[in-house]
Formats: structure tokens, C-alpha cells, sequence
């Protein structure tokens, strides 16, 4: 809702949509319109509100069943960890048939349909579960992905950085790129 001064909500302002769940949808360019084609995460408990799509190609490790389009994402906003989830191409525009990144086990990735059984790809790099916005990518030149997110931080919020050979990691350290 909208205020006119602080603490005060215009009562006339429109509803906001809700932000505890997270739709696909598709667009059509030519009519304008955005249809929303299924929920692919909500809270309480979802651990895919904030999202970055990837599709890997040939990632090494990934289970039977794709192509696959990555899911990686943090649960509620600002108090949360990264996940990362599969979603096989074929099924994604119904949310079908999503596997969720559970733990390393040694060193390879185990995998649940139980979007409940996810654990974290990496911490926030303080433990406490801060993460706000997050995005992955690969960068092919290296050969690493790459993600890099905010967190909260003394005075402010920091943008962090972390590299990994493997989608599931294990994921370095981060790195400050800006201190908040």
C-alpha cells in the first residue's frame, strides 16, 4: 500500500500481488499478454523465491532425465541461504519433475523431488541466512560458475562472490566486491 506520510497507508492504493509465490510465465510479444503457467515454489518453507535460470548443456553429473534448466534461488527474501534445483526441460513450463540439490555426498550431489529435503548449495557466508538477490552464471573461459549475491552486513549490505567447477559446487569462499 502506499503511504502519504510514514506509518500511514493510503487506503485507496490497489492490492499488491502477493510475493510469497513464485509463477513461470509466458509471454506472447505479438498480444501483449503474460499467462502464468504453474508455481514453482511458495512459502512458507519455499526455497525459490528469488530466482536464476541456467540451462547447462552437458553438465557432467547431472542425473538421467534432461536436458536440464537449473533453478538457483534463495527462499525468503533476505533470510536465506542459495539453492539450486533441476527442472527438465521437457516439464518446466508445468514445474513438473523438479529435482532439488540436497547435499554433497562424496562429492557427488543428491538429489530429491521433495522441494522440503533442499539444502543449501552455499551459505551466505555468515551463517545467519541473508542473502537477497542472486545470480548465477558459467563462464565458459574459466570454465567455473559464477554467483554473486548480496548479504547484510555492518552498515549496509555487501555484494559477495563465489566460483565452483559444478553447479552443486563445492563452492569457494566468497569474495567481497563490495563492501556495504
Amino acid at each position: 500500500h502506499a503511504g502519504d506520510e510514514e506509518g500511514s497507508i493510503d487506503q485507496d492504493a490497489p492490492e499488491r500481488p502477493p510475493t510469497d509465490i513464485t509463477s513461470l510465465a509466458r509471454f506472447d510479444a505479438a498480444t501483449g499478454v503474460a499467462t502464468t503457467l504453474c508455481a514453482l515454489s511458495r512459502q512458507p518453507g519455499g526455497k525459490l523465491q528469488k530466482i536464476s535460470f541456467r540451462v547447462p548443456g552437458d553438465a557432467a553429473g547431472l542425473p538421467p532425465g534432461g536436458p536440464f534448466v537449473l533453478v538457483f534461488g534463495t527462499g525468503k527474501h533476505r533470510a536465506s541461504h542459495a539453492y539450486l534445483a533441476l527442472a527438465p526441460v521437457a516439464t518446466f513450463d508445468r514445474c513438473a519433475g523438479l529435482l532439488y540439490f540436497v547435499r554433497l555426498e562424496n562429492g557427488q550431489p543428491v538429489w530429491s523431488p521433495r522441494e522440503i529435503d533442499a539444502g543449501p548449495v552455499f551459505l551466505d557466508g555468515q551463517g545467519a541466512g541473508t542473502i537477497g538477490e542472486l545470480s548465477v552464471t558459467w563462464a565458459a573461459p574459466v570454465r567455473q560458475w559464477i554467483a554473486t549475491y548480496d548479504v547484510k552486513a555492518a552498515g549496509g549490505r555487501n555484494v559477495l562472490l563465489r566460483q565452483a567447477a559444478a553447479p552443486w559446487g563445492p563452492w569457494s569462499d566468497p569474495v567481497t566486491l563490495v563492501d556495504g
